[in-house]
């Protein structure tokens, strides 16, 4: 007896019309499919019919195939949790429990936007080599789902990019991908990194019109002082990116790297060759950090 047919002969064991047992949640209509087989009810449609029928969720599904449909049912509260919490990598152990062989795809999807959690959280500690690694995850996990979720493939191509420019030696697919940026434009970030490949191309105009999306703090001094570098006005932006450096406000290990590169670029040019070079240490201190996890 599958899942519709249980309801069905509970419904009827408590002389319950069709109506009744639907209430306000769901139509008549669709519960008539679900007891008839021609509809699969989905996780909170269960337990809302299961409150109805006044009997435990698991009752409503059978030994065999639906055996995974309650685990995931009692399972997916925990997923959700953590999930919502930021335990990424918890959250993504309990989908791996839970679904190991990766056949569900909602679990596909909430593993996919675990590992691209996991992905930004070692970018912004500054451990490229795993950060890389797990934003392909990411993108694998996208092809693994029928949900759309592109916007994760999007944001793992400009970290990835952004992690290129700062050594050719961080390998990562993503990188390579082509998803159209605009998806990644819900994370702050990759709007930045955006602007600052258009910078670094000169295309100021496209990067011009990408600001409103950047709104304000730390991202948009930058990139305020990158517009002035290209202006030439090296004096003020040196004084803009002194202000960031000192200002408190943290961000990931390799955005330093740039700061550091650009304070050096802009007391060269105004003539503060002493603080050039203390940049430049800085900035290569800051390097190493960033590639030593790639060696190993």
């Amino acid at each position: 007896m599958n899942t519709g047919e249980k309801i069905k002969k509970l419904r009827t064991d408590k002389s319950m019309t069709q109506s009744e047992l639907a209430g306000n949640k769901i139509t008549r209509n669709m519960l008539s499919l679900i007891e008839s087989g021609a509809a699969v009810p989905s996780l909170g449609t269960v337990k809302y019919l299961a409150e109805r029928l006044n009997v435990p969720a698991g009752i409503l599904v059978s030994d065999d195939n639906d055996e995974f449909f309650y685990r995931k049912l009692v399972g997916m509260e925990n997923i959700k949790k953590a999930l919502v919490s930021g335990n990424y990598r918890i959250c993504r152990e309990l989908c791996d429990s839970l679904d190991p062989d990766g056949g569900d795809d909602e679990i596909a999807m909430i593993r996919a936007s675990c590992s691209l959690g996991i992905a930004k959280e070692a970018f912004s500690d500054g451990q490229l080599r795993t950060a890389c690694a797990e934003f392909d995850e990411a993108s694998a996990g996208v092809r693994r789902t029928v949900y759309n979720v592109r916007y994760i493939s999007a944001e793992a191509e400009v970290y990835c990019r952004y992690m290129r420019s700062i050594s050719p030696s961080l390998y990562s697919e993503s990188a390579d991908g082509d998803t159209s940026e605009a998806l990644a434009f819900g994370d702050p970030f990759c709007v930045y990194a955006t602007v600052l490949r258009y910078i670094s191309s000169g295309d100021s105009d496209a990067a011009g019109r990408l600001l409103p999306f950047l709104g304000k703090g730390f991202y948009r001094e930058h990139i305020g002082a990158k517009l002035g570098m290209l202006r030439g006005d090296f004096a003020g932006a040196l004084a803009e990116l002194r202000a960031l450096l000192n200002g408190g406000e943290k961000v990931g290990a390799p955005v330093m790297y740039d700061i550091f590169r650009d304070l050096e670029i802009c007391c060269r040019d105004a003539g503060d060759f002493k603080g050039a070079y203390e940049y430049s240490g800085a900035k290569v201190v800051m390097l190493e950090r960033l590639l030593s996890e790639v060696d190993g």
